[in-house]
């Protein structure tokens, strides 16, 4: 009996794996699974990552080349600081010599003063107090003070004058300007990592983040084409855009993806890829909506010329744009486009599964801002 069950389950087993096998080769065919980017492009984590070290490296380069201008600065400072104090011991050292040629002749001037303090008080006392025996008319005529003062010597009066004239001279102002002028070596300039959003400025489209692509609809299902290879500059003044814009941007044909390999020979077979490698975009006009300086960040209307196969239209797409915390200009927008209008033949299977006309073309761009050739 214990015999019998085991090769019942034995059985069951075999049974229900043959049953599954039969179940998977049946349904396995009406199963199709595509593995495609993200509507903004599937950005690429490590082309973020590299793009963020880069800008690291920058600004590394820009901190040490301000340090090396902040220290030529410092010793600038230094070599003024010295001619400072050159400049102000030369002036403490002219005050010293005036003084020393003053000092003696004021010694003079005051001896004088004190030898004519005498005679005044002397004759005082004569003409006050006429000696015994002596009759008026026998006294000598009384003289003046003028007379007193003329027969003094008038050199150390003379003397006197130049020593208060010496005491009384200004120092020399010799420097004083340079010194004043002599700049801190504290006023250090480092670099800004603010991004600039006004004044004309020409951004380059980072390659390895920027996307174009397509939404298309179809009877049998939606699909989308991505491309990664996207190539162009712009110039602009963010804050002012209604001002003027330059710039295009080119994507190459032969890269676009929709996820199914059959599907792409198709597309690019209707693209006459190649013959005509790539569609370009040629910016002319640019209407803002809103500009937000303050947020770095606008909307608008881009005008232009979109080239595809050949054939050239004006277009007209609603964008956005807004500065990420790594200092890029991130570009979104879409507009609807016609194939037909491109001479594009619309995609269709014995009538059966068709391609709708219109498809949604939308871009997911990333730019940096190029430092201006100095002049």
């Amino acid at each position: 009996m214990k015999k019998a069950l085991q090769s019942v389950g034995v059985v069951a087993l075999l049974a229900w794996t043959v049953a599954g096998s039969y179940a998977w080769y049946r349904v396995k065919g009406h199963f199709e699974v595509n593995v495609q980017p993200t509507a903004e492009g599937g950005d690429d984590e490590l082309a973020l990552l590299d793009d963020r070290l880069e800008t690291l490296s920058s600004d590394l380069d820009a901190l040490v080349t301000s340090i090396q201008e902040n220290f030529g600065l410092l010793a600038s400072a230094v070599q003024d600081g010295d001619g400072s104090e050159g400049i102000e011991r030369a002036r403490l050292e002219e005050r010293i010599r005036q003084l020393e040629s003053a000092l003696p002749l004021a010694l003079e001037a005051r001896e004088v003063s004190g030898a004519l303090a005498s005679v005044l008080t002397r004759l005082e006392s004569i003409e006050g107090s006429p000696g015994p025996g002596v009759a008026a008319a026998d006294r000598p005529p009384a003289r003046t003070m003028a007379e007193h003062e003329a027969e003094e010597p008038a050199q150390p009066v003379a003397e006197n004058a130049r020593a208060a004239e010496a005491a009384e001279r200004p120092m020399p102002e010799v420097g004083v300007s340079e010194a004043r002028s002599g700049r801190s070596f504290l006023a250090f300039k480092l670099p800004s990592r603010d991004f600039r959003f006004e004044g004309t400025q020409t951004f380059e489209l980072l390659e390895d983040l920027s996307r174009v692509g397509f939404d298309a609809k179809s009877t049998l299902h939606d699909f989308t084409g991505i491309s990664n290879r996207v190539r162009g500059h712009f110039r602009l003044d963010l804050s002012r855009p209604d001002q003027g814009i330059e710039g295009q941007v080119e994507v190459d044909v032969s890269t676009l993806d929709t996820g199914l390999e059959g599907r792409d020979e198709a597309m690019l077979e209707h693209l006459q890829a190649n013959e005509f490698a790539g569609m370009t975009f040629v910016a002319t006009r640019l209407t803002p909506h809103e500009i937000h300086a303050e947020t770095q960040s606008l909307s608008g209307s881009l005008a232009g010329q979109m080239t595809i196969r050949g054939v050239t239209q004006e277009v007209s797409m609603d964008v956005t744009a807004h500065v990420d915390e790594s200092r890029r200009l991130v570009i979104q927008g879409e507009m609807p486009l016609l194939l037909t209008d491109y001479a594009v033949p619309v995609p269709n299977k014995l009538g059966v599964i068709s391609m709708d006309d219109e498809v949604r073309v939308w871009v997911h761009l990333r730019a940096r801002s190029k430092p201006e050739a100095s002049r």
